[in-house]
């Protein structure tokens, strides 16, 4: 990732819930919202490992790659100082003098990410967020993800089948063995898919909708893949519409949005016989 990317841009993200969400069915559906709504105006890519707390309460650390530099001028020894403090003694004097301290010296690129979750954050169910720049380099991220990943696989249980530990934002894949059309209704059905996505809040269909996810919303997706352009370009007015957080509402607007596609195409129809 840091690789790909300057470390200036470089964060980690916590993400936790403000009620004591144990489904973990739901706390990803919440993200993936979130996610789609959000994270997707904020960075380029990122990698997330989900975690229980002793409570049983799932949330979420992401490292991130942001769109702005979030790094310079921030006061490390301040924010590590904080930390220390917090676990040591709790939220003492000196504790709020150090987080003073790193808070003031947030470049505005980070404060504009600060507020941009603050205040979005509550819609999806969220209740304490942070996000902090990368310190050192690759290893550290290799570690910050692997400690939560192996602390996760320690403690899962039943009710954690078929929970991923660790979720990518960003798919590499170089070449598949399935067999697909270049173009023609294969063509149209990625587009439809990619534009469904955005509302699903992932591309896995399957996992969120069932099995049956491709005959239930074939229509949907074929007016997205046969009205591409138009659908890309009418897209954030209706995500915009359904950015409560409630996969419910984003998929009604989806809905909304192929029906005035549809209409749009039968009017075109009628005009040039």
């Amino acid at each position: 990732m840091i690789a790909r990317n300057s470390i200036q841009r470089v964060g980690f993200v916590t993400l936790t819930f403000a009620e004591n969400l144990t489904d973990y069915k739901e706390a990803q559906r919440r993200l993936n919202s979130f996610a789609t709504h959000v994270l997707r105006n904020l960075c380029t890519e990122w990698i997330t490992a989900v975690e229980r707390q002793a409570r049983g309460a799932i949330h979420y650390h992401l490292c991130a790659v942001f769109t702005e530099d979030i790094r310079t001028g921030f006061n490390f020894e301040a924010c590590w100082a904080a930390a220390n403090e917090r676990q040591t003694n709790g939220q003492t004097v000196a504790f709020r003098s150090f987080q003073r301290a790193y808070f003031q010296s947030a470049n505005a690129a980070l404060r504009r990410v600060w507020d941009t979750i603050r205040a979005k954050a509550p819609l999806y169910g969220f209740g304490r967020c942070e996000t902090l720049p990368v310190r050192s380099n690759t290893q550290a991220v290799a570690r910050y993800v692997g400690a939560y990943v192996g602390k996760e696989a320690a403690k899962r249980d039943v009710r954690d089948k078929g929970m991923r530990s660790v979720r990518y934002s960003l798919e590499e894949r170089k070449a598949s063995a399935r067999f697909s059309w270049v173009d023609g209704a294969g063509k149209n059905w990625r587009l439809g898919c990619s534009v469904f996505a955005s509302f699903v809040g992932s591309g896995e269909f399957r996992e969120v909708l069932g099995d049956r996810w491709a005959w239930s919303w074939r229509e949907v997706i074929g007016e997205f893949g046969r009205h591409f352009e138009r659908a890309c370009e009418l897209l954030p007015a209706y995500l915009e519409r359904s950015s409560g957080g409630f996969l419910e509402h984003d998929l009604q607007s989806a809905c909304l949005l192929a029906l005035r596609l549809k209409m749009e195409g039968k009017e075109k129809d009628v005009s040039n016989p």
